[in-house]
């Protein structure tokens, strides 16, 4: 068995392609800014959003992006959650 295939996400028979410059500006802008919409993203790094689309799609099936996430502050998410227990926002 290849060192290959025993990586996380790797799918056998399929190379995982190294990365190049764009693909690390997109993981910049992507840590920078999780919800930035595709077309910023490819705007940003000069590319189509075809292209932008496929190297984003490469980089989650290779694991190399494995989720997107919302950092929360901590202080402010307890003291509205606080607020907010003793009713249900919607009425």
């Amino acid at each position: 068995m290849s060192e290959e295939s025993s990586l996380p996400g790797a799918v056998a028979g399929r190379t995982a392609v190294p990365l190049d410059d764009i693909d690390r500006q997109i993981l910049s802008r992507l840590l920078e800014d999780g919800r930035i919409s595709v077309r910023a993203l490819a705007e940003q790094v000069h590319i189509s959003r075809a292209n932008a689309y496929t190297r984003i799609g490469r980089l989650v099936a290779e694991d190399v992006i494995t989720g997107f996430t919302a950092q929360l502050n901590a202080q402010r998410a307890i003291a509205r959650t606080t607020l907010c227990s003793s009713s249900p926002w919607r009425s």
